[in-house]
């Protein structure tokens, strides 16, 4: 696993975890006790374990960016590049996927079949647009399920030219979401802007540009901190909004003025 994509996600009263390779969409889904880092620990050392340690791991903010997961990150030498907050599409793979595995979960569920036996069926699924699962993909075989086959399709063979066609895949899924969107501007620290926050924006001052991934920090009047993907701060020609400090220090110098003008 090079690159891994991870999501936790609640289904019938239950919550999971989510892991992707990115490489091959292969998935591995943990049932969690719970969602602390600790919990979510544990199966990423026995999936990693299995697999190997990915390179990169890009995930939610919590429980991904918390100082115990970076902890376990920096000790098994990985980087963790979360998602900006109002985002979900930046940590897309897993999103998709995650809609996927519910599906499955619920049409095994409804026919009372075991959900394992549906992720196994996943897994040895050819990949949209190549003639390899993500097993064969991850793997180099085809694991052995319950539907007949022979011998043959059960050993082990090397997916040749997979990565060049899963690069040219995933250029053209690019080019194909890119076609009705605009390229934005490129922000710098200062630069005023609104930012969003659920359904409302904000007037706020660029303090970090580029922190992961077309993320960024942004700061409003009150002082809050938000961190946005560059498409929620939009670039405003206003003045940058004042600070609680800055307008504490204009009401004190306005009053001491009136004062001393009364005085005289």
């Amino acid at each position: 696993m090079a690159e891994a994509w991870s999501r936790h996600f609640e289904y019938g009263g239950s919550a999971y975890l989510l892991i992707v390779d990115y490489f091959s969409k292969y998935p591995e889904v943990c049932l969690l006790p719970g969602k602390s880092a600790s919990a979510v620990i544990s199966h990423f050392r026995t999936v990693f374990a299995r697999h190997g340690l990915p390179e990169i791991l890009v995930a939610d903010n919590m429980p991904f960016n918390s100082s115990e997961m970076r902890k376990f990150a920096a000790a098994c030498g990985f980087t963790i590049n979360t998602s900006s907050p109002e985002h979900a599409a930046s940590n897309g793979q897993s999103e998709r996927m995650i809609g996927t595995v519910k599906q499955f979960m619920q049409k095994a569920n409804e026919d009372s079949r075991d959900p394992h036996l549906a992720l196994l069926a996943y897994r040895n699924t050819p990949v949209a647009g190549m003639p390899y699962s993500p097993a064969q993909l991850l793997m180099s075989r085809k694991l052995r399920d319950n539907l007949p086959t022979t011998e043959s399709l059960l050993k082990p063979r090397v997916a040749e030219h997979s990565y060049d066609r899963l690069r040219e895949r995933q250029g053209n899924a690019k080019a194909y979401f890119d076609r009705g969107t605009k390229k934005l501007s490129k922000l710098d620290r200062g630069d005023t802007v609104t930012i969003k926050s659920g359904r409302t924006w904000t007037p706020a001052t660029v303090t970090a540009v580029r922190i992961s991934p077309r993320s960024n920090m942004a700061t409003t009047a009150s002082g809050r901190v938000y961190r946005r993907n560059r498409k929620w701060l939009h670039k405003s020609s206003e003045p940058p909004p004042l600070t609680l400090m800055q307008v504490t220090i204009i009401l004190t110098n306005s009053m001491s003025n009136t004062v001393h003008h009364r005085r005289i």
